[in-house]
Parts: C-alpha cells; structure tokens; sequence
C-alpha cells in the first residue's frame, strides 16, 4: 500500500485499562436496539473517560444514539481546545 501511514493512537496507561476494563464487561452484552441497563451503567461509567468511537463498537449503539443518550443523562465531557485555558466554569 502507498500513501501516507496511518497515524498511530496512543492512549495512557489509565485510558488503556479503562479500555480493557470495558471490552470485558461488553461481553455481557445482548444485542437489541433499546438501552438495556446494564448498557446504561457503562455509558455513566465510561463515557468522557474513552474515545466515543470505543463505546460505540463496544454498546453496539451509533456515535448519535450515544450521545443523545448521554445528553438526556447530562453528561458531558470536557473539551479543550490547544491554547484554551479553563477559568472557573468557563473555558476562554
């Protein structure tokens, strides 16, 4: 194959248990469209702290679904974008 190589992803080592940490709970997953809730909890357990695209692949649910999902529980994640600094509750 030619082309530019594809860049590598590194996560941290807390990040990376966390990962393994949540492909071994999805194996108790049962494939359906409605949020079962077992789904639920990983979703307020895991989501902000992996890649989204992660708990897509792992709760069988789109990147939209997850997000609303997550939306209608109020979580969040924190963004930050290079040169932002956080002052109180607002990022400038």
């Amino acid at each position: 194959m030619t082309g530019k190589p594809v860049k590598e992803i590194r996560y941290s080592p807390e990040e990376l248990a966390t990962i393994q940490e949540l492909e071994d709970l999805s194996k108790n997953f049962h494939p359906a469209y409605a949020w079962t809730p077992f789904e639920l909890e990983m979703l307020k357990q895991y989501y902000g702290k992996v890649p989204i695209s992660k708990l897509e692949r792992l709760l069988h649910h789109s990147t939209s679904s997850i997000k609303d999902k997550a939306n209608a529980f109020g979580l969040h994640t924190e963004r930050k974008l290079p040169g932002q600094r956080k002052v109180g509750r607002k990022s400038i």
